[in-house]
């Protein structure tokens, strides 16, 4: 299994959550900056992975986790898994440790 490490910012409010996966994914200068953008601009990044592929989200950083955020961005890699079965996430140093 392929793995790609995505260490979120010390402040993971959703305009940093945004920029973190946008800077890790190279989503380029079009990148909409809103959930839609991160939704699409995210599945066409995993349509040019190899898998099968586990995406590290290390918090270990964090020290401000905005929740509605941060739900919002766990919706969007939950709904990656369902659409792609040879993807899954993995949360190192978080509070809450759920993963895909």
């Amino acid at each position: 299994m392929i793995t790609s490490t995505l260490l979120l910012p010390e402040t993971a409010d959703k305009p940093a959550l945004l920029q973190a996966f946008a800077t890790h994914c190279s989503f380029g200068e079009g990148f909409g900056f809103n959930w839609d953008a991160l939704w699409d601009s995210f599945n066409d990044w995993l349509e040019r992975q190899q898998m099968p592929l586990c995406l590290i989200i290390n918090g270990e950083q964090v020290r401000q986790l905005d929740t509605a955020a941060w739900q919002q961005c766990r919706q969007i890699l939950d709904d990656a898994c369902t659409s792609w079965p040879q993807f899954s996430y993995r949360l190192e140093a978080m509070a809450q440790q759920e993963d895909c």
